[in-house]
């Protein structure tokens, strides 16, 4: 070997032992560390892991099951169907695929012994950072090593389009993924060494931590069960009207298209199916009432083997979709979300009745 290559893997093995020292440390001291200081996520999951061997019902996702899946009547009506469930909403505003995962990992940190039923909200992988979120917390708690390594699994991913040569569009379309990927990256960092935190280390090694205590009724409710209303007005304005009638118009006339999504998404989905399975609970798989003409759908192998609810369907779920139900094309309000839980109840419950084997 020349010294000069020998010289380059000493400096490359160098690198990579110091990557290796930093993340190693940061990791430690985040051990030492409580929660981050995340809207929502921090108290949920203190909550739970207080009291998850309470639970045997889950529920994950974005607004849509956050403000929409209400615990205390769904208990009540499985009850009423012969299951009878203790839940807790776990889902978060704005949560999607691979942030979904962490918060699942950090949820059963302390496995629950009487987990049963877990209802995950279908989502492709985000793959570009969330702007709305820069310079926040929430933007970069969640990247860990395994989010960072199936983001860049996406990243490397490039759709098929049927043609023989790419040229000049597969470099754009990797180039503009790996940008997204080189984002992930440096939130990976910031995480992993704990950039902005020194204060509160500091406090908590000499005991002079100054943290308000929680209020986590804020986020959890008054019957700390995970919902609370979106507080934002329980009627549509004229605005949010339009866009809504005129989304359930089109719909109407163009039907739903299952979305396969990426091999990436599908994977994300597949991890997350396993860890819930590997605690001997069974996970339930909901695509939420939005009128759009798309949305995500799990491999047919996949939906084979799993109990489906799709809330998509507006000739079935006429209810959802009634203006005095909603807030806006997105979401339900508070009525909406009532419905809601208790079609959510009926559905699954005879998708149960009809497995017996479950």
């Amino acid at each position: 070997m020349s010294p000069r290559l020998a010289s380059i893997l000493r400096g490359a093995l160098c690198c990579v032992l110091f990557l290796f020292g930093l993340c190693g440390g940061g990791r430690a001291i985040r051990e030492l560390l409580p929660f981050p200081e995340v809207a929502t996520v921090k108290a949920k999951v203190e909550h739970f892991a207080a009291r998850h061997d309470d639970y045997d019902t889950l529920f994950l996702g974005s607004s849509h099951i956050y403000f929409q899946v209400i615990p205390k009547i769904f208990d009540p009506l499985a009850a009423e169907e012969g299951l009878a469930t203790h839940s807790f909403n776990a889902g978060v505003a704005g949560m999607r695929p691979p942030e979904d995962a962490y918060l699942l990992d950090c949820l059963l940190r302390h496995p629950p012994q009487h987990l049963h039923w877990v209802f995950i909200e279908l989502g492709r992988m985000r793959t570009s950072v969330d702007g709305a979120r820069a310079g926040t917390y929430r933007e970069v708690y969640w990247h860990d090593g395994a989010r960072l390594w199936i983001l860049l699994k996406r990243a490397l991913y490039l759709e098929p389009d049927g043609k023989k040569s790419r040229g000049m569009r597969t470099i754009q379309n990797l180039s503009s993924q790996l940008s997204d990927f080189f984002d992930h990256f440096s939130l990976f960092l910031q995480n992993e060494t704990n950039l902005g935190r020194g204060s509160l280390f500091l406090a908590r090694l000499t005991g002079t931590d100054p943290s308000p205590p929680p209020q986590p009724r804020d986020a959890l409710g008054a019957d700390l069960n995970g919902w609370i209303p979106t507080g934002e007005p329980e009627v549509m304005t004229d605005h949010a009207r339009e866009v809504f009638e005129s989304a359930v118009a089109e719909r109407r006339i163009q039907k739903q298209r299952p979305d396969a999504g990426d091999p990436i998404s599908q994977q994300a989905l597949e991890n997350m199916i396993a860890k819930i399975e590997k605690l001997g609970a069974i996970p339930i798989l909901v695509i939420p009432p939005t009128p759009y003409k798309s949305h995500f759908f799990p491999t047919a192998d996949r939906a084979g083997k799993s109990i489906i609810l799709d809330f998509s369907d507006l000739s079935r779920f006429p209810e959802l979709y009634e203006v005095r139900n909603r807030i806006d094309v997105d979401h339900l309000n508070t009525a909406g979300a009532e419905a809601f839980t208790r079609l959510l109840v009926q559905t699954w419950a005879a998708e149960v009745k009809r497995r017996p084997q479950l």
